[in-house]
């Protein structure tokens, strides 16, 4: 007869997870393997004798305090993925020279520190951990580096912007290096505002349920690009958790030209693409004049161009036409947005 008695780790190095305790570990560990179970759940008790033996050779395996907690599909497959995790996501690097041809897909960490043994590049080995498939971390170490910034007295941290849609000088880092803090600082660094929309992705950014400011662009346009980015930069940043930001090769996506009414002789253009329904920006040459886009906006949440906008079927009872803009996520509408990247 099958034993479905619940299984209950003892002295496995299993870390039980509660509301009380679950920032302490985040904080105060590099990676935490978390499952979720329940003791009346048949799959949970063969899962857990597993769990509780990848803890036991994650311990076994040196590695020290602070490094890896495992709260309650193979016991090889576990230790494979935390040996992963665990190798070290920091780049080390000697001379300046050796940062000119960085990578131009992600932003980039650049950190001069005292030595491997101070606690700030403990702090930085986690941060990196956790967001090493967004940014690249790079450091050296340098015995008169903490002279770097007197004021403060810590060590130098710089982001670098992806150099292929927007030169900016480095910039510093200023807050406390603490984990929580050196992390919210490098999400919103390396998170970019602006992205770019393909066929690839289409689908993925779809799914975050906001409608989408794109700007239309010709391949070898970059300079549209950068002008673009920087006024979204400038004025439109706080407008992030409404829209989605991104610029896309107009000529792969014939289709919303079409759409609107344009070829793509006439790129660049700016259309906010809302699902059921697509809003023209007059004229590109006006978005770096002050305000413009802003209030071409604004002209769109109180619904003033509703009459303007290109419906591309026959919404839903349940979508608010006199405010379209705000009624992304009905369940009963079709993903127009992604439909037009076909």
């Amino acid at each position: 007869m099958e034993d479905n008695t619940p299984f209950v780790p003892t002295d496995t190095g299993i870390i039980q997870i509660t509301q009380d305790n679950l920032n302490t570990v985040l904080g105060a560990n590099e990676v935490v393997l978390i499952t979720f179970y329940t003791e009346w759940c048949r799959f949970s008790s063969l899962m857990m004798p597993v769990f509780a033996d990848a803890a036991q050779e994650i311990t076994k395996a040196g590695y020290e305090a602070g490094k890896v907690a495992l709260g309650p599909r193979t016991v090889e497959a576990f230790v494979e993925f935390i040996k992963e995790q665990l190798t070290d996501p920091i780049i080390l690097f000697s001379h300046l020279n050796e940062l000119h041809d960085l990578s131009e897909d992600k932003g980039h960490i650049i950190a001069r520190l005292a030595s491997r043994d101070q606690p700030e590049y403990d702090v930085l080995r986690k941060v990196a951990s956790s967001l090493k498939d967004k940014c690249q971390f790079h450091v050296t170490f340098d015995e008169y580096a903490e002279q770097r910034h007197p004021r403060t007295g810590q060590p130098s941290i710089v982001f670098r912007t992806n150099r292929k849609t927007l030169v900016e000088p480095d910039e510093p880092y200023q807050g406390p290096l603490s984990f929580s803090a050196l992390c919210t600082w490098v999400q919103e660094k390396c998170f970019p505002l602006v992205r770019e929309i393909t066929y690839e992705n289409a689908e993925k950014l779809s799914e975050e349920g906001m409608p989408f400011l794109i700007l239309l662009h010709k391949p070898a346009d970059e300079k549209s690009v950068k002008k673009f980015i920087e006024v979204i930069r400038r004025e439109l940043r706080h407008e992030k958790r409404q829209l989605n930001f991104v610029t896309a090769e107009g000529i792969r996506f014939e289709r919303m030209l079409h759409l609107i009414g344009k070829s793509t002789s006439e790129l660049p253009l700016i259309v906010v693409d809302h699902y059921q329904s697509i809003y023209l920006f007059p004229d590109y040459n006006d978005m770096e004049e002050p305000g413009k886009i802003k209030q071409f906006l604004q002209d769109l949440y109180s619904s003033k161009l509703r009459k303007q906008g290109i419906f591309l079927y026959k919404p839903s009872p349940n979508v608010n036409i006199e405010n379209p803009i705000n009624e992304a996520g009905d369940e009963d509408t079709e993903d127009l947005s992604f439909g037009l990247f076909d």
